[in-house]
């Protein structure tokens, strides 16, 4: 006679959940199998409910695919996990985990359908991964970033790994990445290589043939009007706050909520770090008092900024229009808008300290570029750091004639 216990109503049995989890991972490693490889097939994801919402990806790059994904269970959410940190620790290989992920979990069920234990399963996996350490190991081979024939092996790694986009031009981008590995290395590649050293910036609109890499750091951004657009021995100084008119709140706005973004409260008419007072003005006297008073605060914020003695000033907030003037007599370079990764990578690269507030910015923070120099490539216009304090810092600016290349 056999004993069937009884569950819980509502609770599923342990056979059904391990089944579904079969099942998940069993969908994701057949969704990935026909974009593996140098010449795998391509995958259209739609996403958005109508015609004009539609948002549609073509692409075989996997990490491209996984983050689109939407998912509504457990498993689906560790496969995506897994295949994300295998995209940002290592950068390739995403199908290849999503694929073998699925078949270890296929098997194992079938083993244990069999009557083999789970935990026997996994042991039996652990002592294959052990396995396949030393086989790899066995198969892998040094090569030393400059020694002889090692820039014909790193093209061909690179011209593989190519293969899987629109690119078109993969003899040219493949000198770049070389370029930019022997860049970042030592000159016997002993040390470990930091691939943030090198950053990528895609931009769209031109041939895959103007594709560049550039020694220092490259931020997409313009010079303000009439201001020097070249500076040798540059003192760079890294700011995070704005360089505009403090105004007062207007009575009867509708509040922002708590945690609203500086840029968010930009657009709304809110300016970052406006004075937490109203003003009433109630004859013409008290409108010129106003003007007087709403100058001289914001002097206290230029005057600072001009008088520390930073020739080249990369600013991640706005600057408005009234301090150009000085900014203009005073010779200095100034750039609106840089983005905080831009920021972040001016800090490490010219060895300066980015400022959030304009009473601790001092020359100590400053950081150093031998030039800073803006250029135009193929009708955009960019900021060149060059010469900086970290020598391996250098930038790749990838173009293609539409977004899809990217992919």
């Amino acid at each position: 006679m056999t004993i069937k216990e009884e569950l819980p109503p509502g609770e599923v049995p342990s056979e059904e959940i391990q089944e579904m989890n079969m099942q998940v991972s069993d969908a994701f490693s057949e969704m990935f199998k026909p974009v593996i490889g140098p010449f795998g097939s391509k995958i259209l994801i739609t996403k958005g409910a109508t015609k004009v919402e539609a948002a549609d990806l073509v692409s075989s790059n996997a990490y491209s695919l996984i983050r689109e994904l939407k998912y509504m269970h457990p498993t689906a959410d560790i496969l995506i996990n897994a295949g994300l940190t295998q995209g940002e620790k290592v950068g390739d290989g995403i199908a290849t985990v999503m694929i073998l992920t699925g078949e270890l979990v296929k098997r194992g069920y079938a083993l244990k359908s069999e009557g083999v234990h789970q935990n026997t399963v996994v042991k039996g996996y652990e002592k294959s991964l052990e396995l396949v350490k030393e086989v790899l190991t066995e198969m892998a081979s040094v090569v030393a970033v400059r020694g002889k024939g090692s820039d014909e092996i790193l093209r061909c790694v690179a011209k593989t790994a190519l293969k899987k986009g629109d690119y078109c031009e993969e003899d040219k981008l493949a000198d770049v990445v070389v370029e930019s590995i022997k860049r970042i290395s030592d000159s016997d590649g002993d040390e470990p290589i930091d691939v943030d050293d090198v950053v990528i910036e895609t931009k769209s609109g031109s041939r895959v043939h103007e594709t560049g890499f550039y020694e220092g750091v490259v931020v997409d951004r313009e010079v303000l009007d009439a201001l020097p657009t070249e500076m040798e021995n540059a003192r760079v100084a890294l700011l995070d706050f704005p360089i505009e008119h403090k105004e007062p709140k207007v009575k009867g706005r509708k509040e922002l909520k708590t945690g609203t973004g500086a840029r968010e409260r930009s657009k709304a008419g809110e300016t970052l770090g406006a004075l937490d007072i109203h003003v009433k003005i109630s004859k013409p006297s008290h409108l010129r008092e106003f003007r007087e008073t709403r100058a001289r605060i914001f002097d206290e914020v230029v005057e600072p900024v001009i008088k520390a003695g930073a020739n080249v000033i990369c600013c991640r907030w706005g600057v408005d229009d009234d301090a150009l003037g000085k900014f203009r007599d005073a010779g200095i370079m100034l750039i609106k808008r840089v983005k905080l990764t831009d920021l972040r990578r001016l800090e490490k690269s010219t060895g300066g300290k980015i400022v959030k507030d304009v009473s601790d910015l001092s020359e100590d923070k400053f950081g150093f570029a031998g030039k800073v120099v803006q250029r135009e490539i193929s009708g955009d216009k960019y900021v060149f750091f060059e010469d900086c304090v970290h020598k391996k810092s250098a930038t790749i600016i990838i173009r293609g004639v539409s977004l899809r290349v990217f992919y």
